[in-house]
């Protein structure tokens, strides 16, 4: 999940994607796309999807305390479903200025 234009608790523009091991040409509203190549700060989620904001705030708080700023683009890589349980990783990741 691409957040384009800011914060994920409020409206914006987003992009939704999945990992492909080639290119391929676009069709209709599938089309091919890239993360951003950047500086980011970064933390992994581990808990119940409902509480990932968590791992934003962390995010947020921590470039604050470190005096780095934020351009508002962030993502979310979520990782594979342990077959077991079902409990999946969350990266996150916010775009540094």
């Amino acid at each position: 999940m691409l957040y384009k234009n800011g914060i994920p608790d409020v409206e914006v523009a987003v992009e939704v994607g999945v990992q492909v091991i080639g290119s391929f040409a676009p069709a209709g509203r599938v089309v091919p796309s890239t993360l951003p190549g950047c500086q980011a700060a970064t933390t992994v989620h581990q808990g119940p999807p409902s509480e990932i904001g968590a791992a934003h705030d962390a995010i947020r708080a921590w470039c604050s305390a470190q005096h780095r700023e934020l351009t508002g683009v962030s993502w979310e890589i979520y990782g594979d479903p342990d077959p077991r349980t079902g409990h999946f990783d969350v990266a996150v990741y916010w775009q540094l200025a």
